[in-house]
């Protein structure tokens, strides 16, 4: 079983996801033309979901001429790839993701709501975005309804309409719409390597959104940031921030290498160990960081490109001067 859509009583579009199911936010750039936009999802029975896509068009009228030489309106639109939605069709596009909660995901449904309704208001357009919200939650399962994105409040929605997403410029085209709507959903100051606000610019990975349904050999979800996490130990707190930034290294290259995969998924559990069971102990933590290396030696030292000489990998590095500056030598 893919997924758990199923169509309501009332003919709507429904979707039932575990509580602890995992979700996320990219940012995508499609392969067949510069347009970027922001997605988000979740990850249901290990196959991760697109619900809700975002992104900046610039409306019939306006010219080409206006958009090189000063700024032309423009208007947010559902992007076609949501689950069995209408219009919905196959997608190549290059993308970066990040891991968010499921509070994260509604907060972020609420402001574009919020903005969705003033987009209509104010004549922009006279479509509402869209997106999958969820109707019903209980201890087993969350149940999301496609609904369309208005009449929904959020106490923590502080920002109404933001005019920049209605606008479209060479300096405001729809990367930098969607490096905004991503970075807000994430609460990110930026959103790493490989982000370029240039919108011919690729993103670091590839896959497939086909009707809802990611496909790619393995999806890349960067973890919640060291920032997200509060009174870590200061040292603990300096780890984890190389471990991310490993983690964000990792992705830049050799995608479809399987060592890439199984590399990033053994240092992203490390690093979610680092900042949740060890985030108060330090001692504890390159204790067990020792353990883990030597468990995983071989992975770590494998080279994911064959080399005429025999050198040391960048994550071995790493962990070798994590060990050295914090005085725990690695033994052997």
């Amino acid at each position: 079983m893919k997924h758990s859509l199923f169509t309501d009583s009332n003919g709507k579009f429904s979707l039932k996801i575990k509580p602890d199911d995992k979700f996320f936010v990219a940012i995508c750039k499609r392969k067949d033309n510069p347009h970027s936009f922001s997605c988000l999802g979740v990850i249901h029975n290990n196959i991760p979901l697109v619900l809700a896509g975002f992104g900046k068009y610039k409306k019939k009228n306006a010219t080409r001429c206006e958009m090189a030489f000063w700024q032309a309106e423009g208007v947010m639109y559902d992007e076609s790839i949501l689950l069995n939605t209408s219009g919905a069709y196959l997608q190549d596009v290059s993308y970066k993701a990040f891991e968010i909660d499921y509070e994260s995901y509604k907060r972020h449904m609420a402001e574009m709501a919020t903005f969705s309704s003033e987009q209509v208001k104010r004549n922009v357009t006279s479509k509402y975005l869209s997106a999958f919200q969820p109707v019903e939650e209980n201890e087993d399962e969350i149940i999301f309804q496609h609904r369309f994105l208005r009449d929904l409040s959020s106490p923590d929605t502080k920002e109404g309409f933001k005019p920049d997403y209605c606008e479209i410029s060479q300096r405001n085209t729809c990367r930098h719409t969607a490096v905004d709507i991503t970075r807000r959903a994430t609460l990110l100051d930026n959103l790493g390597k490989g982000v370029s606000r240039f919108f011919f610019r690729r993103l670091p990975l590839s896959m497939r959104l086909n009707e809802g349904l990611v496909e790619t050999d393995h999806f890349f979800l960067l973890p919640p940031p060291p920032n997200a996490f509060t009174n870590m130990h200061p040292k603990t707190l300096a780890i984890a921030k190389r471990l991310y930034s490993r983690l964000d290294e990792m992705i830049q290259i050799g995608e479809k290498n399987p060592i890439t995969g199984d590399k990033f998924e053994a240092i992203k559990q490390l690093y979610n160990e680092t900042t949740q069971e060890y985030a108060c102990d330090y001692p504890k933590l390159i204790d067990h960081i020792e353990d883990w290396l030597t468990d995983k030696r071989e992975l770590i030292g494998t080279h994911r490109n064959a080399h005429w000489f025999q050198t040391t990998t960048a994550s071995t590095k790493m962990f070798n001067e994590i060990l050295n500056e914090y005085n725990k030598p690695r033994s052997g």
